[in-house]
């Protein structure tokens, strides 16, 4: 079977992400012929020397048409000799892309990733001829899939047809063997961005009142428009200066030391299709606290043993459940935190989804 997933802005961050580790993984696992067909979008890739070898990358030009047009002419070379093609997101590219695959490579099958979040959903509720191009994609498809329970059962009525639960997973090193946390919570992302809400985290741990051997730890970079931001937040609360910690983009090493330190993980996301840094904190152990509108939350969760929702954009509500998470003694638990890094490893690592999924797969090859 030769796989090939479209995907024209793979960068190497891309590569530890759905984007590159299913291909990485039915190559790995299920010895399929599995490649990425993108632009090259960085002079180099050094995940495919090291955490995905084996992986390869079909590199096709640029031209001043746009990505539609050069996706058309890389399935024009390559399109007959492709078993499976795999497509992201309900966008005119995929419909384009799936018109054409459909009318000159009739034997060849599409396997539609549909990474939806809220805001996707309601696209595909309203009525007009933006829905009907996303009904459409969706009707070429042999295959679709989506990342949440939650998701699944929103779109099947819409859609009319089976959708697959495939969920994202975490790309995992070898766990440390001791669990040694410490009073932190961590959230982990493009700070200040509308998306990430990181406003009202900080707010939630202002308000929250913890004692002073909690830090909030925040690791990723910071939007410049947010900097004026972080200045008024901290001239108000100049006591939790050294209690607040912007890291800035940091290493893999580093990151996964935080993600063992911290206690809590707090995503209070206004929006988010899967939020995979949920799942690489569970693997560590970590209580997730995730804002109500993502969508994976409660699969992530266990059903709340293993964390809580709050309120999309409500830093009362986020405070609060800091108030009630961070006194409860059963959070710095080894037994608790080895119970969520099984439930981790039964549900979210990626040899086990790609294992589940290919049956799947081979079903309509």
């Amino acid at each position: 079977m030769r796989f090939v997933t479209l995907f024209t802005r793979t960068e190497n961050i891309h590569l530890l992400k759905d984007v590159g580790l299913i291909p990485y993984y039915l190559h790995r696992r299920c010895g399929v012929d599995a490649s990425i067909a993108t632009y090259q979008n960085s002079d180099s890739y050094p995940y495919l020397d090291s955490e995905v070898k084996g992986l390869r990358l079909e590199f096709f030009p640029k031209s001043k048409l746009g990505k539609l047009w050069d996706g058309l002419c890389y399935l024009a070379k390559e399109g007959k000799h492709i078993d499976v093609l795999n497509l992201y997101h309900l966008n005119l590219s995929s419909f384009v892309w799936s018109i054409w695959f459909r009318l000159f490579c009739p034997k060849g099958k599409i396997f539609l990733k549909l990474d939806m979040d809220h805001f996707d959903l309601e696209k595909l509720k309203k009525p007009g001829p933006v829905c009907w191009v996303k009904k459409r994609t969706v009707d070429m498809a042999h295959l679709v899939t989506v990342e949440s329970t939650w998701m699944k059962e929103q779109v099947e009525p819409i859609l009319k047809r089976e959708i697959v639960y495939l969920p994202n997973g975490a790309w995992q090193p070898p766990k440390a063997q001791e669990i040694n946390k410490e009073k932190i919570i961590l959230t982990v992302g493009r700070l200040g961005t509308e998306q990430k809400a990181t406003e009202i985290l900080l707010e939630a741990f202002a308000r929250a009142g913890l004692d002073k051997e909690w830090k909030l730890i925040l690791a990723g970079s910071v939007e410049p428009e947010f900097e004026e931001a972080k200045k008024r937040f901290f001239a108000q609360h100049p006591e939790l200066a050294d209690r607040i910690i912007f890291t800035g983009l940091v290493g893999k090493a580093e990151l996964e030391d935080l993600y063992r330190k911290a206690v809590v993980f707090a995503l209070p996301s206004r929006w988010e299709s899967f939020g995979i840094v949920l799942a690489e904190a569970l693997f560590e152990g970590c209580y997730l606290v995730g804002s109500d509108c993502i969508p994976p939350l409660n699969d992530l969760i266990g059903d709340g043993r293993f964390g809580c929702a709050v309120k999309t954009g409500d830093a009362e509500d986020l405070s609060d459940a800091f108030k009630r998470i961070c006194g409860e003694d059963y959070l710095f638990d080894r037994e608790r935190a080895k119970e969520a890094i099984t439930f981790a490893e039964q549900h979210f690592e990626w040899e086990t989804i790609i294992e589940g999924f290919y049956p799947e797969l081979k079903n309509i090859v």
